[in-house]
């Protein structure tokens, strides 16, 4: 499944693009360069569009080379200058221009529930929350697992959720 539909016309550049270079290179009847090219080339090719075109491979990736580190959400006035830490190898899977709530993350339950316990303590002993607490709820057959946030102006409240599937987990924040 693509992630991004100007995969297609970037997919049809580069094939074109190792064609005429392999073209190229045979016309040069360097058989040998042409052979250590490719074998360079292709698994590079291979990698580079497993990346684009498998999400749970770019979603790996990202959360390596380029996690998220915190949340922060611009249109709530109340919680304007708040800013939540992330679990480490968390990834945003929605817009960045916003108040984004979908995140994934590859830590398990017990890491999720230590992380945010130390996060939610620093920022109440800060003075940055008023309170929060942990509660598991379960719908629809799967066990949610989370964190009620609440703001000294009690006008704002901050849910964090987190849902397991398969190797990873999914981490959902919700403002209201």
């Amino acid at each position: 499944m693509a992630g991004n539909i100007l995969y297609i016309p970037y997919t049809i550049f580069i094939v074109l693009s190792i064609i005429v270079l392999k073209i190229t290179l045979y016309k040069f009847k360097g058989s040998t360069p042409t052979k250590k090219f490719l074998s360079v080339v292709l698994p590079l090719f291979l990698l580079i569009q497993i990346y684009f075109w498998n999400l749970g491979f770019n979603d790996l990736v990202k959360s390596y080379f380029f996690p998220d580190d915190t949340y922060q959400c611009e249109f709530s006035e109340e919680i304007q200058s708040f800013s939540l830490g992330l679990p480490e190898r968390t990834v945003l899977k929605s817009k960045e221009d916003g108040c984004s709530n979908f995140y994934i993350t590859y830590i398990d339950v017990q890491k999720f529930r230590s992380f945010y316990m130390q996060e939610l303590q620093r920022l109440k002993n800060n003075g940055a929350i008023e309170s929060y607490h942990y509660f598991e709820v379960q719908d629809n057959g799967t066990l949610k697992y989370g964190y009620a946030v609440e703001f000294s102006s009690s006008m704002t409240k901050l849910d964090i959720f987190f849902y397991t599937k398969d190797d990873h987990g999914t981490l959902f924040i919700q403002n209201h």
